[in-house]
């Protein structure tokens, strides 16, 4: 039996939440604060819930995790389409690393999974843990209502367990796009996720209204649908840190998430998109006063 580093384990927990939003990102967060100021809905509009795609062939968003100035570590997620499965089955793929930095501290995790455009609830989905080589497998058959989980823990026990689910149940990667499909359509739901081998819910809120924040990969101020979950459990290694997490997603029909804010037990996980590669997106960006004072001028003369 392997013994366990609870530095390691604490640390582990909190960088996997990242593609969760849940799934999505660690410590004392008090050193910088967003500030994200309201856009005038006479001026702009965010485009109806009902033409949001979140999926697209050749996505890859790449993610820095925070503590205020100091870098903790980064998260990539890229998808692209299933070959010989039509154009409604994507496969996503996402990474996580800490920092090299990190005393104690060595995360890298690698997550899978096959979704359908329509409807990203679970089909098939696989965690690796490379450091300690643990991993962790869920599908579940809709026809037959099995939930299937698989796995092998860090002290190289395995696990198979068997759910009876007749609803869609959702992993890391699915509800990491239904956030998206979600974003800024007023509802309020509460989503059962499987979570060590356990099915969870979380709720989840998306308000309509929009609003400007400022993030990495972008010069200016974008428009943002906010949204926000809350999970009434914790993870075995999480110090009693519930899955609690504050987001923003474009106001467009990409459906782009570009901060999330976790809570811990003091402070929250700050989560930034850095960089980003979507074929044809052009991000809905707002004017600076200087560039809207321009326009003015130039239309005046």
């Amino acid at each position: 039996m392997k013994p366990r580093n609870s530095h390691y384990l604490r640390w582990r927990s909190r960088m996997r939440s990242i593609p969760q939003i849940v799934g999505c990102f660690a410590v004392l967060f008090f050193l910088m604060m967003d500030r994200s100021e309201p856009v005038n809905a006479q001026t702009y509009e965010a485009i109806s819930p009902v033409d949001v795609k979140p999926f697209m062939n050749g996505e890859k968003l790449k993610y820095k995790v925070k503590w205020g100035f100091f870098n903790l570590g980064s998260a990539e997620v890229s998808q692209g389409l299933l070959q010989d499965a039509g154009d409604d089955m994507f496969c996503l793929s996402a990474q996580t690393q800490s920092a090299p930095w990190l005393p104690f501290v060595h995360v890298d995790f690698e997550d899978s999974a096959l979704l359908r455009s329509d409807h990203p609830s679970n089909l098939w989905f696989h965690f690796v843990d490379n450091r300690s080589k643990s991993w962790a497998t869920y599908s579940h058959d809709s026809g037959s209502t099995s939930l299937l989980m698989k796995g092998c823990d860090q002290e190289e026990d395995s696990v198979t367990k068997t759910l009876d689910e007749k609803s869609p149940v959702y992993d890391a990667l699915g509800l990491f796009m239904l956030i998206r499909e979600l974003s800024g359509s007023g509802l309020e739901v509460k989503v059962p996720v499987v979570v060590d081998y356990k099915l969870k819910s979380i709720e989840l809120k998306f308000p309509r209204g929009t609003e400007a924040i400022r993030v990495p990969a972008f010069k200016g101020r974008i428009l943002a649908h906010r949204f926000e979950s809350m999970g009434n459990w914790s993870d075995k290694y999480a110090d009693g840190a519930h899955a609690t997490v504050t987001g923003w997603v474009s106001a467009h029909s990409a459906a782009v998430p570009l901060i999330f804010k976790m809570k811990i037990l003091v402070g929250s996980i700050d989560v930034k998109l850095a960089s980003y590669v979507r074929p044809g997106w052009i991000p809905p960006t707002v004017p600076s006063s200087t560039e809207i004072e321009a326009a003015v001028d130039a239309r005046n003369k």
